[in-house]
């Protein structure tokens, strides 16, 4: 078999080394995605080339005919590691598994079979034209297999490549654009060179230079992944977790031009426009500014709260410096609004537990306490009642009897507002208001406690307007106007004065009860209705308590959406007045 060495053999030659250097680079850098099936095209094209160069050289039918043969092993081969590597390259790599690389060969096996038996069928070539005396080169007429097995399906695989890396460069390019440059150039070389010579368009007519222009392809590929690093960035990743993460992502420029942004990024500053890559983020159409103005602040920015829609959200920015020629930095926001939601949440149910706690250690305190007073009162006056019947002594018998009275009326007072009081926090202390004529109570509540102001010689007046029928809950206004009265008592000197007094403001009843006792300093008056930091004060007379009704007193006046306040001057006296909503309207005759 004779061979001349043409320029076109040296061509393919140097095509061949450089398909292999190609591959060797690839190899080198297998670590990196997309590299080894890199490193299967360029193998894959260089052994094509390596064949074509023999057949160029070739001087007879016979020889041109048998390396063209040949040449259909890389022919054949490299459209379909040129797909996977497309596939890998773009981030398809779900579609690249051993049963669909097997259908991919089936077709190039075939095609490669009938290129080497083609003299049994000419189903590949029907006829050639004579060797150029110039050029050395053949032309090939084509048969059917040649146009289906090869062609067609050669441009199927390379529609598909085409495709991908279209999708990949649309998606990517705005960020990547040297990038995204070569890959598309890179894209276009088979599909150049393929027409050129399937139209006859070459400039040597006979000879085939798409080995070339996949080599072209893969060099630039090459670039793109070893030289520009497109693979190092992860551009396939970047979508899926970039545009994923719950953070505002921002990459500028050192003349705050947006390089990148992020789904939520985009959200967080309010800009509708999607299309601003490359513009002054100032420029952008950001609909918070002071987000965007703590942003692109070069120094530090612990928390912004920023107004939006009707809530306060806070965020907090990080920033970090990107070594590049033009300066770039990432800001990254984080949405902690409801990480601050949840804060105060926890602050204030730590708080409701400490005052929960100081509830409970009060109520234990009265039990152990307080409670235990009266019982022992009780229970040593009546040993010495007992004692005195025995031995008949009667003189002391009526004073310890009164003893035994007067602790067990206030045993009795006392388990009844510790009894409502637990049903109130507990949430089970019904509210049932009703129609009543507040008079008559008070004069009934007066008259309860009759005795009690006698013993003091207390003189107790009203001024109360006639006929005040309100709707309220009546045990709880009888439990507030017991409580107050018997503390003005408690707190007022022999011969004393308690005025009890109504008064209807702004569709509110006003109901006072003002004493001329000892009076209360201003640190009294703040800890009154707070059980954490109340402590009960002996009476004048030394009369004991709990402090618990005054914070009873409170709640119920609460239930009913009033207002209960107090007034104090040492040694002058004090007016307690609460108010419950009234409207002459809702009287009614019960």
């Amino acid at each position: 078999m004779n061979y001349m060495i043409t320029i076109y053999t040296v061509f393919f030659l140097a095509t061949t080394l450089v398909s292999f250097f190609v591959a060797f680079l690839a190899w080198q850098r297998k670590s990196v995605k997309g590299a080894k099936e890199l490193t299967l095209l360029m193998v894959g094209t260089g052994i094509w080339t390596f064949w074509v160069m023999f057949e160029t050289a070739a001087t007879t039918i016979q020889g041109k005919a048998f390396w063209s043969g040949v040449e259909y092993i890389g022919a054949t081969s490299s459209p379909v590691f040129y797909l996977i590597f497309v596939l890998q390259f773009t981030g398809k790599k779900k579609f690249i598994t051993p049963k669909n690389i097997l259908l991919l060969f089936i077709i190039p096996v075939i095609t490669l079979l009938l290129a080497i038996t083609n003299e049994k069928h000419h189903l590949i070539w029907t006829g050639f034209s004579p060797i150029s005396e110039k050029t050395n080169i053949m032309e090939y007429y084509h048969g059917i297999g040649f146009w289906i097995g090869h062609i067609a399906y050669n441009y199927l695989l390379l529609l598909f490549a085409t495709i991908y890396l279209f999708s990949f460069i649309f998606n990517q390019a705005s960020i990547y654009r040297i990038q995204g440059l070569l890959v598309f150039i890179a894209g276009l070389c088979p599909w150049i060179a393929s027409v050129f010579y399937l139209t006859g368009s070459n400039f040597i007519s006979g000879l085939n230079i798409t080995p070339a222009s996949l080599i072209l392809s893969g060099s630039l590929f090459a670039l793109a992944i070893f030289y520009t690093h497109i693979l190092d960035l992860v551009p396939v990743a970047r979508k899926i977790l970039v545009e994923t993460l719950p953070y505002g992502i921002l990459v500028l420029d050192n003349k705050n031009r947006i390089q990148d942004i992020n789904g939520v990024g985009l959200s967080f500053l309010g800009i509708r426009n999607k299309n601003i890559i490359g513009l002054p983020a100032e420029s952008s159409g950001v609909s918070y500014t002071d987000l965007l103005n703590a942003a692109l602040d070069r120094e530090p920015v612990d928390q912004i709260k920023i107004q939006s829609a009707n809530e306060i959200k806070v965020f907090i920015i990080n920033k970090y410096a990107i070594k590049s020629p033009e300066g770039s930095r990432l800001v990254v926001i984080h949405d902690i609004t409801e990480r601050k939601l949840a804060e105060e949440e926890i602050k204030l149910k730590n708080e409701e537990l400490q005052i929960l706690n100081s509830e409970k250690d009060k109520f234990f305190s009265i039990i152990a306490h307080d409670l235990k007073s009266p019982f022992n009162s009780i229970l040593g006056f009546s040993n010495l009642l007992v004692e005195q019947v025995r031995i008949k002594d009667y003189n002391r018998i009526e004073e310890y009897a009164d003893i035994v009275q007067i602790s067990s009326q206030r045993a009795i007072d006392l388990l009844e507002n510790l009894m409502k009081w637990s049903l109130s926090q507990t949430g089970r202390m019904e509210f049932h208001p009703v129609n009543f004529e507040m008079v008559e109570l008070i004069h009934t509540v007066t008259d309860l406690l009759s005795d009690a102001a006698k013993q003091k010689s207390i003189l107790i007046t009203s001024d109360l307007l006639p006929n005040i029928n309100v709707y309220a809950d009546k045990n709880m206004v009888s439990t507030v106007l017991r409580n107050l009265i018997t503390n003005a008592i408690k707190f007022t000197n022999i011969n004393g004065k308690i005025v009890i007094s109504t008064k209807v403001e702004n569709d509110e009843l006003s109901i006072s009860v003002h004493d001329n006792g000892v009076g209360m300093t201003k640190d009294k008056i703040e800890r009154l209705f707070r059980i954490e930091e109340n402590s009960s004060t002996p009476g004048t007379q030394n009369e004991k308590g709990t402090g618990l009704g005054l914070i009873l007193c409170k709640e119920f006046i609460q239930k009913h959406e009033g207002r209960i306040f107090v007034k104090s001057e040492i040694g002058k006296g004090s007016i307690f007045s609460f108010t419950i909503p009234y409207k002459p309207y809702m009287k009614t005759v019960i």
